[in-house]
């Protein structure tokens, strides 16, 4: 999906598996974006998740991991560090596949205010409308455990070498605060993403809720 322009290239991670319904919504709404320049990379651990994978010509590559269920609770976190490996350039934003850009604009705007040399912390949003950070949160670091996210965390490339997740459940809190202390912060009040994800981490595939804005 990259296209050759002046413009700073923003690469979109993004984990899935076995959730070709969810998977499709957040491409949908990647490619509907009016910001173009985008990389997107992809990690696949089975062949059935491989198979939908492939049919987006939009991925621009597919990265292949293996799942460790020795190396921790969560052990999915460490495909992200294998999707870094291939960031050359750019920004880096982390979106899972029960997640959606709800805004087409929303690439556009951030890409405006994105400071090349700090961690910025954007806002997502719940399916129960609970946005994070909230607002006592908002400009607070460190930060607090269940009020920072994934989403929320938007960094240059030139960092991507030094962010390394876990395999522990929170591994973004513990890698976002990282990033903090290291980079500082540039906060930006706008709602990039919206999460599916309601806790129900089982409910997967074509019997997976989507849940409407």
């Amino acid at each position: 999906m990259t296209t050759q322009n002046t413009k700073p290239l923003l690469n979109v991670l993004i984990r899935t598996n076995n959730r070709p319904k969810g998977f499709n919504r957040l491409i949908e709404s990647i490619e509907k974006q009016s910001f173009t320049n985008i990389r997107i990379i992809v990690s696949a651990d089975n062949a059935e998740t491989l198979e939908y994978v492939k049919d987006y010509d939009c991925v621009d590559e597919i990265v292949e991991v293996k799942r460790d269920n020795n190396a921790g609770r969560s052990p999915h976190n460490l495909y992200l560090n294998d999707l870094l490996k291939q960031v050359k350039e750019g920004f880096v934003i982390i979106i899972d596949d029960d997640d959606h850009v709800p805004d087409r604009y929303a690439f556009s705007r951030i890409m405006k205010e994105l400071d090349p040399e700090k961690l910025n912390v954007v806002r997502m949003k719940w399916p129960n409308d609970r946005v994070i950070p909230e607002d006592e949160y908002f400009e607070q670091v460190p930060f607090t455990r269940k009020h920072i996210g994934m989403p929320c965390l938007v960094f240059h490339s030139d960092f991507a070498d030094l962010v390394k997740f876990d395999a522990q459940r929170a591994a973004d809190f513990r890698a976002a605060n990282k990033m903090a202390e290291v980079f500082g912060v540039n906060w930006i009040d706008y709602i990039v993403v919206n999460t599916g994800n309601k806790g129900n981490t089982g409910a997967k595939a074509e019997n997976w809720d989507i849940v409407d804005d």
